[in-house]
């Protein structure tokens, strides 16, 4: 068991087993985020609160289990009586189902944003934005879910996510993310980092015109002119600022950064841009080399990101991928759960994203072993969720 896990329960020697009386009093900013989401059962015949049913969901998702029957047996596990009626798999089923996920993903939202902005180091963080599928779920009509995200770089949190439609890209969802981010979140001066499918003109002026935020763009050929245009700058005669060599899993990594900054006649019509740089990343493996040249637009002026600044910026925009896909992959398999129909599949998914944001905000890295204790020791979840 992880020493992090143990502090937890030595803080909190005495706490009682929780039943769905109590569970909703625990002093936790995620318990009271999730009772303020909207119920959307009539009130008539409702056994059980909107918030406990919930915050039992929660608990289930941070042990590492996303399945209705499994819901319930957490539920049965943190009853005094056991006699007592629990919900069923049905009920879990319906009200997930039903469960409005932009009143879920708001109240998130807001929770997380009181976790960020309890640790001033948090505030200095650069937030990373990126949408993933979840391949075993489809919405009423058939398309499987896609969801866009915001995550901070170094801890991992996730500050909110927005669906992207079926009959749409994460492009023209990106405005509504950073709406979310604004209203719980102060984005003045903030970096926010996105793949090439973001770099597009409109989405330069969003983040650094509107919301007052610099960006850190990758640039391909999805726009021609400025790509051709920062392509054929003198590179040779630009020298290599900032080189990383990594070493791991048989393979050898080197990164060679080179910047330019953009004054005098040299200035593509791009809103904001301060800064290109070109980084060419040259991989070994098994005796095979293979180089790739990429472009970076950023916003950043010298004196605010210097090449060692940006190439962290870059390689830092797919802890994303690191910190919470991948996570939510291994450690949750969110690409093989059973939750398909209705609101089901985005209202687990929130619940992933707020279950690894309350892991990580305990001081808790290794999130794999950490849903193995969970699930192992009812106190546990309690002294997690008492921290957050």
């Amino acid at each position: 068991m992880p020493s992090s896990l143990e502090t937890l329960i030595q803080r909190h020697p005495t706490l009682p087993e929780l039943d769905h009386e109590t569970l909703t009093e625990i002093p936790s900013g995620l318990l009271k985020a999730l009772a303020t989401v909207p119920d959307p059962r009539r009130g008539q015949g409702c056994r059980y609160r909107s918030g406990w049913l919930l915050a039992v969901a929660a608990c289930a998702v941070m042990a590492g289990h996303t399945g209705y029957r499994q819901m319930q047996e957490l539920a049965r596990r943190l009853a005094n009586h056991r006699n007592r009626p629990v919900p069923g798999p049905s009920t879990f089923h319906r009200f997930l189902k039903q469960l409005d996920p932009v009143g879920l993903d708001e109240a998130l939202a807001s929770w997380a944003a009181t976790l960020h902005t309890a640790a001033a180091p948090l505030l200095a963080e650069a937030i990373a934005i990126d949408g993933k599928e979840l391949r075993s779920s489809k919405n009423g009509n058939g398309a499987k879910v896609h969801l866009l995200a915001a995550t901070t770089h170094d801890s991992g949190l996730v500050l909110g996510q927005v669906d992207v439609c079926a009959k749409t890209n994460e492009i023209p969802r990106l405005p509504e993310l950073l709406e979310l981010l604004a209203r719980h979140h102060e984005l003045a001066g903030r970096i926010i980092t996105l793949d090439a499918l973001h770099t597009q003109r409109n989405t330069a002026k969003l983040i650094c015109q509107t919301h007052g935020a610099h960006y850190v763009l990758t640039l391909k050929g999805n726009q021609p002119t400025v790509h051709a245009l920062v392509r054929n700058l003198p590179w040779e005669q630009v020298p290599v600022a900032d080189t990383t060599i990594d070493t791991g899993h048989g393979r050898v990594v080197i990164r060679k950064l080179q910047i330019a900054t953009l004054t005098g006649k040299f200035a593509p019509d791009w809103p904001g841009l301060r800064q290109v740089a070109r980084l060419t990343r040259e991989r070994t493996h098994q005796g095979k080399t293979s180089v790739e040249t990429v472009f970076i637009l950023t916003s950043l002026p010298p004196h605010l990101a210097g090449p060692g600044h940006i190439a962290d910026l870059v390689r830092g925009h797919w802890s994303i991928e690191n910190k919470v896909h991948h996570v939510r992959d291994t450690a949750y398999r969110e690409d093989h759960n059973q939750v398909r129909t209705g609101h089901a599949p985005r209202n687990v998914a929130a619940l992933t994203n707020a279950a690894l944001t309350a892991l990580r905000a305990a001081g808790l890295t290794e999130i794999r072993p950490a849903t193995r204790a969970l699930h192992a020791q009812n106190k546990l979840i309690q002294a997690i969720l008492t921290v957050v």
